[in-house]
């Protein structure tokens, strides 16, 4: 892949402007916006470096990968970004095997680096092609070759590494990944799953059926697997609901900082009841934020994830659910909701699986038992548009509803800072017809269900999560 040096910004501007292309053809037409990316690259560079917390930190970053995702648009060839692209699938692909194969569980073993004969001996796979997988992984930062196919961890790398014996993940490759770490959870899921379905995308979209549907039962999933139940009915019959419970635990190293959020007012014997709650994670990185009598009520449907739920929680505190501090209940969110009045219903990752008419189904349930000083936290990816001409939108909209877009000439949501909030969306859709929504789609979901908008609070100033907080109306 073609790279520019990154040394300063007088440097970068005139390597790129005398660049040439295919046939000949110079760049001189993009060169003011090659420069005045060029500035923004090498400041927010410098910003980096200088940045003394992590929300500086956070900030500078998605800008630097903002600025250099545009100027690589700019500087390679339409031919060859093309291809580019086009091949990205086999990173993921490749990524899934070097996972499924505990190559990276090999590799902790050993204090010192590992050749690839050496890694043959423990998982079978021939020299030749660890060499290959891993070499192609490098190109990314996951994995180091030190010399010739001799390789180390990197911090990325090690990411992979579930802690588990190796021995355990050759006995059962599948259930294995329900404990340790999450990583590989994670990266099975995505790359299995997900890239299967993903694969299965283009196909299905020619059948009409596939192409129109909203349904949960006729995605690209569903096809590829040949089967006419959900993924989340799939998981469980499959044994895998556990597996998912343990790959979204990722999210919670990503840092999210829900402390934007003012929990600290909430009155005090008040009650946060977690719809669709999971094990609970995100409530074990609320309860410190909130007064000490704050009540929780972590509610899942799945009896496995409850059981997973009550050792999650007697691993931070014993205490917690013998003191009625922390209550685990079985719910269906599309049921009447069981705990009346509560001052915060909260939402993480729900409405995303759903429908837009699902979606109100599910608030109105929280509408129907809730009082006037409730409020609704749905806690989602919240889209946001590439284009800087949204002052329509904003118009009315309450706080925090649209961020700072990035500068000109980057696209106002980051583009390639915001990746994988856009790649999420296409696994959204290929495993459940889900989609991660815009405000304005959150805004007239939540209205159609008798709930106004507030107050748009962040979490990270890394990725679109974000707290969209409602009342009714």
């Amino acid at each position: 892949m073609f790279r520019l040096p990154i040394l300063s910004s007088a440097n970068l501007q005139r390597r790129s402007g005398i660049r040439f292309l295919s046939h000949g053809r110079i760049l001189h037409q993009k060169h003011s916006e090659i420069s005045t990316i060029s500035d923004i690259l090498v400041k927010s560079i410098a910003a980096l470096e200088s940045a003394n917390d992590d929300k500086a930190r956070a900030k500078a970053f998605t800008t630097v990968q903002a600025a250099y995702g545009k100027l690589e648009t700019l500087v390679i060839p339409p031919s060859i970004l093309l291809q580019q692209v086009s091949m990205s699938y086999q990173l993921p692909m490749v990524l899934g095997t070097v996972n499924d194969l505990g190559i990276a569980e090999v590799l902790s073993e050993s204090t010192d680096p590992m050749s690839s004969e050496a890694i043959e001996k423990r998982c079978g796979l021939p020299a030749d092609k660890v060499s290959r997988f891993l070499r192609f992984l490098t190109s990314r930062g996951i994995f180091e070759e030190v010399s010739p196919n001799v390789w180390a961890h990197t911090e990325t790398s090690r990411l992979l590494d579930s802690g588990l014996p190796y021995e355990e993940i050759v006995k059962d490759p599948i259930q294995r990944l329900a404990k340790g770490r999450p990583g590989p959870a994670w990266v099975s899921h995505v790359v299995e799953q997900g890239g299967m379905a993903a694969v299965s995308m283009v196909t299905a979209f020619r059948d009409e059926k596939y192409k129109k549907s909203e349904e949960v039962t006729e995605t690209p999933f569903t096809k590829i697997y040949g089967i006419d139940v959900s993924w989340w009915e799939w998981l469980e019959r499959e044994g895998r609901v556990l597996n998912i419970t343990k790959a979204f635990e990722l999210n919670n190293i990503r840092n999210f900082d829900f402390s934007y959020y003012p929990w600290h007012e909430l009155p005090k014997g008040s009650t946060i009841v977690d719809v669709g709650g999971a094990v609970g994670s995100a409530m074990a990185l609320v309860l410190p934020l909130t007064p000490k009598d704050t009540k929780f009520v972590i509610q899942e449907l799945s009896p496995s994830v409850l059981e997973k739920a009550k050792a999650f929680w007697n691993e931070r505190d014993p205490n917690l659910i013998p003191d009625g501090r922390v209550v685990l209940q079985c719910h269906d969110f599309f049921q009447s909701q069981p705990i009346k009045g509560a001052e915060v219903y909260f939402m993480r990752f729900v409405l995303h699986d759903w429908k837009e008419d699902l979606c109100v189904e599910i608030l109105k349930r929280l509408h129907d038992t809730a009082s006037s000083n409730s409020r609704l936290l749905i806690v989602e990816a919240v889209v946001a548009h590439a284009c800087h001409d949204i002052d329509a939108l904003r118009d009315g909209a309450v706080e925090g509803a649209y961020p700072n877009p990035m500068p000109h000439p980057l696209p106002a949501n980051g583009g390639r800072a915001a990746e994988f909030e856009a790649g999420f969306d296409m696994h959204m859709l290929n495993l459940l017809n889900g989609v991660e929504r815009t405000y304005e789609q959150y805004r007239r979901v939540a209205n159609k269900a008798g709930w106004k908008p507030t107050k748009v609070y962040q979490t990270d100033e890394l990725s679109s999560l974000k707290i969209l907080e409602f009342v009714k109306m």
